[in-house]
């Protein structure tokens, strides 16, 4: 079963996506925060990571460049409230397979299983 880390700083936020992420038909971890994020990673090496963007420990960026450090080609999705050209160009430029914005659905969740799916099949 493919897993994924959803990493947020907002509990509601992390309760909400995790609960769309196991209707999606996906095992689940959570992380509140972007240091137990990287943490819980490193520990797990889940399948993808979605991942708040702004976070007050450790930004989303951040997150990806230390997650990157233990796995190059790590699968992850920014999950973001504003989505702007710059904040996009940011996320490409480190690596990120997509950012996408909140609110998320079951939906968007299965579209980012397809691309994991098609990429590392």
């Amino acid at each position: 079963m493919v897993t994924a880390l959803v990493i947020d700083d907002s509990a509601f936020v992390l309760r909400r996506h995790s609960e769309l992420v196991i209707e999606a038909g996906l095992a689940v971890l959570t992380a509140k925060g972007g240091e137990e994020g990287v943490r819980i990673f490193e520990t797990h090496l889940p399948d993808i990571v979605l991942c708040d963007i702004m976070m007050p420990d450790m930004d989303g960026y951040e997150v990806l460049q230390n997650l990157r450090d233990l796995a190059q080609d790590v699968f992850l999705y920014f999950i973001s409230a504003e989505m702007t050209p710059e904040i996009e160009k940011k996320a490409m430029s480190l690596g990120a397979k997509g950012i996408i914005t909140k609110p998320i659905s079951v939906e968007t969740i299965q579209k980012i299983l397809q691309q994991y799916h098609s990429q590392r099949c």
